[in-house]
């Protein structure tokens, strides 16, 4: 063969190899594609089925962007914003892909509305930067509109304003001719930045000297004094501001509500210092970096409506930040804390400021109702200010809107009992205002009354001084002087009132001043009758605890006497010490010694039978050797239904752990190791507590369905890994049951397609394993009393119950109403808005 030859082989080996490596190369990329197209698809399947989890949209994005597929980042921000504002961080990623491929007029239009929409959600220099970037590519029209929202808001950033000033002269002295007008539009910017107490501000005065130093010829005049004298106030301030920068700077990212309180510090102690506008920045700076925190919110908004009504932002300052109202600042704040009850009931405030309609502010209320509390104390608050608007605007001329009123009154009550059950309104504020109003405003003392009586048969309300006089003040306003005696006559009679001399000498100056003097004596023997049971009982307990600590005394002396009688019993010499001998370690229970050594062939059994015998064990499990098995028995020598096993070898134990809840005499047997040391046991639930996508949780199953049966219904969806129904200690069905797939695919399609579908004559309830956390410190359930019972006064660590009804009086006008919606656990918002407006 040739020389030529054999290089032209070598070169074609060569080209071949290349190939393959290519080939290779792109079937590797190809698999990746699938597998991310695959994650993209059940990241959006997991939204549909819960449309509130944020981390899901985080990775539906994070997807996208691996995919680098345009129209998928485009579908998945979308549906991100619609859920949820977006972190700058988000935007920023984003908006870089936009800018990128943004090339006609049209497109720059869309990304300038896409930066509108990122600033909206947050405060934010790094896209406002991004932003100042496109404007450099715009006519000078645009690049105009642009540089007039970023530069009077985001130049007043501490750590990254300065960068916005020098981006602004760079733009502007790159598109401006020279002229005596641009120069002086360049002072006066230089001017207003070293007004501000930003970060390396110096470096600007630096930048400003030789500037000026470079124009001399063409500014004879100018007063260089006054800006000098002007920066040393600068410099004064940012002296101040310095160290609440510094320290937020060197926050950890999780140290949150620090970071609260060091922005809330900053502005209290710099605020008479700064600009109106810097003060605004350092809000909007807090509500970004705390943006879940409520209470920053509800500050920003207080300082919005608080400032000076004079102020208002210059003319040349048109961003939008300080032009925004109370009604931007509680919607923006409403969309990051939307369980917020006092951002509700500031949004209905500012609804009745602006004249809005009554159907408006009906909403505001059904959306917070909307949400799933923990407890009932917030709606309870959205109730009470949607109650107090209607008071006001309620014409108490026409009936009509009288009982329109009513029937809200008892709406509230009512729906705030079917969702919270004894645990809703426990302070009765919706019964205290109801009957105030009532008294007030209805006139109508009768029923007022009636509600006020169930108010202070709630709970510990009749030991509540105050409310006693509140009524007082009622009756007496509405029946006179003998309508409060009588009310004054009944707080008298409970022993426990938390403030006893205020009453009394509230009765005696009542009577003093309306009674006769049959009165007064009836009043001042009665008075005095209260404090000597007062006092006799306070003296009683003060002997109590003196006689425990007396037997606290008592059993310390006993106990310490008894322990020096102990050590002297049981106290050896040397000698005998030595001569003792110890034996392998032991455990010593109901049925006698046993040996510790050989736990590790142990298994221990549970939920058995009491007959079950150590032949039925051996039967029921062929697949183990058990050599022994020592049942624990009561004093009477009965089985108590658990106990140890010992097998022949520790692979005995593996399968033996694996059998757990196998069936024998109609009841699951409970298989776990052997620790008898319960501190070294295994702590926690022993499934997950955590969303397993492969997994579905179903309810609702025929008590008399099997695991075939499921697994033949479930197994059309893809591969059926396990079937567990949930059963009780006998064995029996709870009607629940998990199905795990191989895959999470399988999960989904198979909550879409059966979930709320018929089986076995039962409706089934289908959904992703999504357990709730294991309570590892369950809180003890408290006993209540109620008024007619027991009189003692509930404890501050229990909770209080709840009085759940309406006197049957009050009910007449609504009871139609209300008797339909009583079997109604939820409502939706519609069901919310025809009742309130029947």
């Amino acid at each position: 063969m040739s020389e030529d030859e054999s290089m032209e082989d070598s070169i074609v080996e060569e080209e071949e190899e290349e190939e393959e490596e290519e080939d290779d190369s792109s079937s590797e990329s190809f698999d990746e594609e699938l597998k991310l197209t695959k994650n993209f698809v059940d990241a959006l399947a997991r939204i549909e089925l819960n449309k509130s989890n944020y981390d899901d949209y985080v990775l539906l994005v994070d997807i996208a962007h691996d995919l680098t597929d345009l129209d998928k980042i485009r579908q998945s921000i979308e549906l991100f914003s619609q859920a949820f504002p977006l972190s700058p961080e988000i935007w920023l990623r984003y908006l870089k892909v936009e800018a990128a491929v943004a090339q006609s007029e049209e497109e720059i239009d869309e990304l300038q509305n896409l930066f509108e929409r990122a600033l909206n959600d947050y405060y934010s220099v790094d896209v406002a930067l991004e932003y100042a970037i496109l404007a450099s590519r715009c006519n000078n029209t645009k690049a105009r509109e642009i540089w007039e929202q970023l530069l009077p808001a985001y130049g007043y950033e501490y750590s990254k304003g300065r960068l916005m000033w020098a981006a602004w002269r760079d733009d502007y002295i790159r598109r401006e001719p020279d002229s005596p007008e641009k120069l002086k539009k360049i002072i006066k910017r230089f001017k207003e930045e070293l007004l501000l107490p930003l970060n390396q501000i110096q470096l600007s005065y630096n930048e400003f000297r030789e500037f000026i130093e470079k124009c001399q010829s063409m500014l004879p005049n100018f007063d260089r004094d006054s800006i000098d004298s002007e920066f040393k106030t600068t410099k004064t301030i940012l002296q101040k501001v310095m160290p609440f920068e510094q320290k937020l700077s060197h926050l950890e990212a999780k140290s949150h509500q620090e970071r609260v309180d060091i922005f809330k510090t900053y502005i209290n102690e710099c605020a008479e210092e700064l600009e109106e506008e810097y003060v605004q920045v350092l809000y909007e700076r807090m509500i970004t970096a705390c943006c879940l925190n409520e209470s920053v919110w509800k500050e920003y908004l207080s300082y919005i409506q608080n400032r000076s009504k004079d102020w208002t932002p210059m003319d040349s300052n048109k961003s939008k930040i300080f032009r925004q109202s109370d009604m931007d600042i509680v919607t923006r704040g409403l969309r990051n804390c939307s369980w917020s009850a006092d951002l509700y009931i500031e949004k209905m405030r500012i609804f009745e400021q602006n004249k809005k309609s009554r159907q408006d502010i009906q909403s505001i209320l059904e959306t917070a109702c909307a949400i799933q509390y923990n407890n009932a104390e917030p709606v309870v608050k959205v109730w009470l200010e949607y109650l107090s608007y209607l008071v006001r605007v309620t014409n108490f001329q026409d009936n009509d809107e009288k009982e329109v009123l009513r029937k809200n009154f008892n709406l509230a009550w009512n729906t705030l009992g079917w969702q919270y059950g004894n645990l809703a309104d426990c302070e009765c504020e919706i019964l205290k205002f109801w009957g105030r109003v009532e008294y007030e405003k209805f006139e109508d003392g009768n029923q007022g009354k009636q509600l006020w009586n169930t108010v202070m048969e709630s709970n510990d309300n009749y030991t509540k001084t105050g409310l006693w006089l509140e009524f007082v003040a009622m009756e007496q306003k509405f029946r006179g002087t003998e309508g409060a005696r009588l009310i004054y006559k009944r707080a008298s009679k409970v022993p426990d009132l938390n403030d006893m001399s205020t009453l009394i000498y509230s009765w005696i100056r009542f009577e003093r001043c309306f009674g006769s003097l049959s009165h007064i004596r009836f009043c001042q023997e009665t008075c005095e009758k209260m404090l000597r049971q007062n006092r006799k009982k306070h003296q009683s307990g003060k002997r109590k605890v003196e006689a425990k600590k007396d037997g606290k005394r008592k059993a310390e002396d006993d106990s310490q006497h008894q322990n020096k009688k102990m050590k002297e019993a049981t106290s050896v010499s040397k000698e005998e010490f030595k001569k003792m001998s110890i034996s392998k370690p032991k455990e010593s229970n109901e049925n006698g010694d046993i040996d510790l050594s050989k736990d590790n062939v142990r298994v221990f059994f549970s939920n058995l039978d009491y007959n079950v015998t150590t032949d039925d064990l051996k039967e029921a499990f062929p697949e183990i050797t058990i050599i022994s098995f020592n049942v624990i028995t009561t004093g009477k020598g009965k089985s108590r239904g658990f106990g140890y096993a010992e097998l022949s070898s520790e692979e005995d134990v593996k399968k033996a752990l694996s059998m757990d809840r196998r069936m024998l005499a109609g009841r699951p047997v409970f298989i776990s190791r052997c620790e008898r040391d319960k501190t070294s046991r295994e702590s926690g639930f022993k499934y997950s507590s955590t969303l397993e996508p492969n997994k579905v949780f179903v309810k609702g199953i025929s008590f008399e369905a099997s695991n075939e049966d499921l697994k033949k219904l479930f197994g059309e969806f893809g591969t059926i890994k396990d079937v567990r129904i949930v059963t009780n200690k006998a064995g029996k069905s709870k009607g629940i049951a998990y199905i795990v797939y191989d895959n999470d695919k399988s999960a989904s399609t198979a909550v879409m397609k059966l979930d709320q579908k018929e089986f076995m004559d039962r409706v089934l309830s289908v959904a992703i394993s999504a357990p709730p956390p294991v309570d590892k410190h369950p809180q003890a359930k408290t006993n209540v009393s109620s008024f007619s019972g027991s009189r003692k006064a509930t404890q501050k660590t229990e909770q209080k119950s709840r009085i759940s009804f309406i006197p049957a009086s009050v009910q007449k006008a609504s009871a139609a109403d209300t008797k339909t919606l009583s079997s109604t656990p939820a409502m939706s918002n519609d069901d919310f808005r025809k009742m309130i407006m029947k």
